[in-house]
């Protein structure tokens, strides 16, 4: 089977499998699955001894069109699996800015800390959570802009690894992946220093940063472990979205 005749077949799972709000496990799955069932189809289609093209159109209108087959999957998605598809949907996408991400985290912050956190002042009557003397809202807003912060530099880079180590050999960049890991090193210390600065406790103790400083490579090896099982989701991913999914008119 050539390439041409592959991604036909690929383009027409897809076509069926992409509007469905699932998780990318799920969604791998089910493609592969049914990629599986139409190439035997395909298969059985070329032993009539037909050319490749006839073949390709027999074995897509037996397999069934796209939209009756996202139907029948549709029906299929449970609670989880359109929870899955939102968190997901929340993460870095493959041609987003890290500006754009750290807007999507900064509200995403806002709501995980925010909300509880303003809960607890409102419970309190007083409408101050003293931290060290400081105001509620110095408090919060810290918690938030640090949180925000940190994970959207370690997803950045955790993906950045990913992409320049382990997904396509052209794009390989060994010096790329370990300048990342090596500027990743200072983000714990950045974020605890700009945690201090916000709060206006002032510069912290030898004892309080030398624990920054040895907590700085968490952030490298934690990102190089996760770019690794992250590169695969990649690869898969990058392989399936440029397939033309767009409907076909009969």
């Amino acid at each position: 089977m050539n390439s041409m005749i592959q991604r036909s077949l690929m383009a027409h799972i897809e076509r069926a499998v992409r509007p469905l709000p699932i998780g990318h496990l799920k969604r791998r799955r089910i493609r592969e699955e049914l990629l599986t069932h139409l190439e035997a189809i395909y298969a059985e289609e070329m032993q009539g001894g037909d050319s490749a093209a006839e073949a390709v159109e027999r074995a897509l209108r037996r397999f069934g069109s796209p939209e009756s087959l996202s139907r029948e999957l549709l029906a299929s998605v449970t609670f989880a699996d359109r929870v899955n598809y939102v968190i997901e949907k929340l993460s870095l996408g493959p041609d987003e800015t890290v500006w754009h991400f750290l807007g999507k985290q900064l509200a995403i912050s806002t709501l995980y800390w925010g909300v509880p956190l303003s809960a607890v002042m409102l419970l309190k009557g007083s409408g101050d959570l003293l931290v060290g003397g400081d105001p509620s809202i110095r408090v919060l807003a810290t918690v938030i802009l640090v949180s925000t912060l940190f994970t959207t530099l370690f997803l950045w880079t955790t993906d950045r690894i990913s992409r320049a180590f382990f997904v396509a050999a052209s794009d390989r960049s060994t010096p790329q992946a370990i300048r990342l890991a090596t500027g990743s090193l200072a983000t714990v210390p950045v974020v605890m220093l700009l945690a201090h600065g916000l709060l206006g406790i002032g510069w912290p103790s030898g004892m309080t940063l030398t624990v920054y400083v040895v907590l700085a490579p968490v952030v490298p090896l934690a990102s190089a472990l996760m770019a690794r099982n992250m590169a695969d989701k990649i690869c898969h991913e990058e392989e399936w979205r440029h397939l033309d999914a767009s409907p076909v008119n009969s």
